[in-house]
């Protein structure tokens, strides 16, 4: 890279991998017509969670013993070390859990220690049992 060279990657992250395809090819498109020259996208692994899975129903069910009552779920745009364990492992049932961020991908971005330690008690209820779990 030269001084006047400016290189920019871009990490495209989505619960579907036709949107990060689709998104990698508009930033390609916008490229080209800026006239800098874009290499190649290189995606990160989609994970479109699957909320009928035995598994995510025994981790909601932990979950609700530790913390005494419902919870609630939802997916977010992915990007998460499930989707590529999901991909290289076919079947493989996976659920993303963790503490409570503040402010996330920021310089801001504080975690809320309490949060830590339930989140921990969580996986240890989890993998107590973890062979009951149903294919």
């Amino acid at each position: 890279m030269s001084d006047e060279e400016i290189v920019l990657d871009i990490l495209i992250r989505s619960s579907f991998h036709s949107e990060i395809m689709n998104l990698g090819i508009k930033v390609e498109q916008i490229a080209r017509l800026t006239d800098w020259v874009p290499q190649k996208l290189v995606p990160y692994a989609a994970w479109t969670p699957n909320l009928n899975s035995s598994f995510l129903k025994y981790v909601t069910e932990q979950y609700e013993t530790i913390i005494n009552h419902d919870i609630e779920y939802y997916v977010i745009h992915g990007g998460l070390e499930t989707g590529i364990l999901a991909e290289k492992i076919s079947g493989l049932q996976v659920v993303a859990l963790g503490p409570d961020l503040e402010n996330p991908h920021t310089p801001q971005e504080r975690v809320k220690i309490a949060s830590v330690e339930t989140e921990f008690e969580i996986v240890k209820k989890i993998l107590e049992d973890i062979e009951k779990v149903p294919n």
